[in-house]
């Protein structure tokens, strides 16, 4: 019995350090060496026309601004096409004020969630170019051109910008979901450094039109990670641009907590759309999404199954007495760190420890709420 604990624990141990410690290193490691895409500006005159597509529910108090916001980006040919998903305040009639022949807006009756909408909205699409993001979201003025001069490379089927989340403005804002995407950036560029960026921020990426595949829309997906991921399924590089910015505003933990609830009842769905790219021998795409988000996925398995072995491992020397001390004490400080940021305080290191409890226990959530009831595909909008 021990033996097979220890094998749990030392499982255990190993898979969560190499999500978070040995995969970047290695990335590094690559980078350094062995690097097979790096951008090259060609010069060319030539620009492609871009289609920008949203998906808006109940957005009345900010689209307008966000759509003048899209507008005035620095780019010669662009267009938007939003798709009101059968929103129930004002937000059709506030876009009915802007009147630029670039901006068409459609309205659905019913509300079915993003993915229906986006599969919707690039059949009406002329750019060669789809570039997606999120009603509430900036974009730097640059973004566009930042992004499309990757395109000239013909091996590039898409692009993923920055998301940048800045400090709350309200007492009890999480300025550690800020830390979380500098992190995720970094690991981006990367992987980006071999041509397979995994996923992309729903907030600015964009993809050739010609790849774009429809959206599975029997239960809800994270789609701003699958669609990078079928571009690379088709053999084309999706690759990172730091410099095509996309700025939100970070929120409080109860609302990251209920988003991140919706991501983990999304991952069953999204990994059964990633079929082909599951096989562990599948090459540098394979090693990447299980390094990066399946072995990620399953730390809210893992930290438990760490915790129990711990446990009855106490009794077989002082090694087990101290990591159990050490994961007891790291609970008890979260449990803290939880408190103060319910509170509208940031105690260091406390609140830290409180963003990885909280987020890996809204996954778990999730992944229960995937297994009890079908999740719908429909908009659950939290705006802070």
């Amino acid at each position: 019995m021990s033996e097979l604990l220890s094998v749990l624990f030392w499982g255990a141990v190993l898979l969560i350090m190499h999500s978070y410690v040995i995969y970047p290193l290695s990335l590094i490691v690559l980078s350094v060496f062995r690097k097979r895409y790096v951008f090259r500006d060609s010069g060319r005159n030539s620009v492609n026309k871009i289609s920008i597509l949203i998906s808006a529910y109940q957005e009345e108090k900010t689209i307008e601004e966000r759509v003048r916001g899209f507008l005035a980006l620095d780019y010669p040919s662009f267009e938007i096409i939003i798709g009101v998903d059968g929103a129930t305040d004002r937000t059709t009639e506030v876009l009915g004020r802007i009147e630029d022949p670039r901006l068409r807006v459609v309205p659905f009756e019913k509300n079915r969630g993003k993915v229906w909408v986006l599969n919707d909205l690039q059949k009406l699409a002329a750019g060669g170019i789809l570039m997606f993001t999120d009603a509430n979201t900036r974009l730097h003025a640059g973004t566009l051109r930042k992004l499309e001069r990757h395109f000239s490379d013909e091996r590039v089927g898409g692009v993923c910008g920055r998301q940048e989340i800045l400090p709350p403005e309200e007492p009890g804002g999480l300025k550690l979901e800020s830390e979380y995407w500098a992190f995720e950036g970094w690991l981006k560029k990367l992987e980006g450094d071999q041509g397979m960026t995994l996923g992309g921020n729903g907030a600015v990426y964009a993809i050739r039109r010609e790849l774009f595949v429809p959206f599975a829309t029997h239960a809800r997906i994270a789609d701003d990670f699958v669609l990078p991921l079928k571009v690379i399924e088709q053999g084309y590089y999706f690759v990172y641009e730091p410099e095509a910015l996309a700025i939100e505003q970070s929120g409080d933990l109860r609302g990251e907590f209920a988003r991140k609830i919706r991501i983990g009842a999304a991952v069953i769905a999204t990994m059964g759309a990633l079929k082909s790219l599951l096989n562990p021998f599948g090459g540098f795409a394979a090693y990447s999404l299980w390094s990066h988000k399946i072995i990620r996925w399953g730390v809210p398995l893992l930290l438990p199954i760490l915790l129990v072995s711990n446990l009855f491992l106490v009794s077989q020397g002082a090694f087990f007495y101290y990591v159990m001390v050490v994961q007891a004490a790291c609970y008890v400080i979260a449990a803290i760190g939880i408190v103060g940021l319910l509170n509208g305080k940031h105690i260091p290191v406390a609140s830290h420890l409180a963003y990885f409890a909280a987020a890996n226990g809204a996954l778990m959530v999730g992944y229960v709420n995937a297994i009890v009831k079908r999740p719908e595909t429909k908009w659950e909008v939290s705006r802070n």
